[in-house]
């Protein structure tokens, strides 16, 4: 049961995260940032999940 609340939880955070992005938001400009270890759990431990929560 929490796995599939995580999944669902997941796919809106992602969906609206690109709505945001594509339709809200118009940056016109990009910022460089690092990522500090304690955010890992958030972002994701390798490369590609890091820059995809990005």
């Amino acid at each position: 049961m929490r796995e599939e609340f995580l999944q669902t939880f997941e796919q809106h955070r992602l969906k609206f995260q690109k709505i945001s992005e594509e339709e809200i938001v118009r940056a016109d400009i990009g910022v460089i940032t690092n990522v500090r270890y304690d955010h890992l759990d958030e972002m994701g431990e390798s490369l590609e999940e890091i820059t995809n929560s990005l």
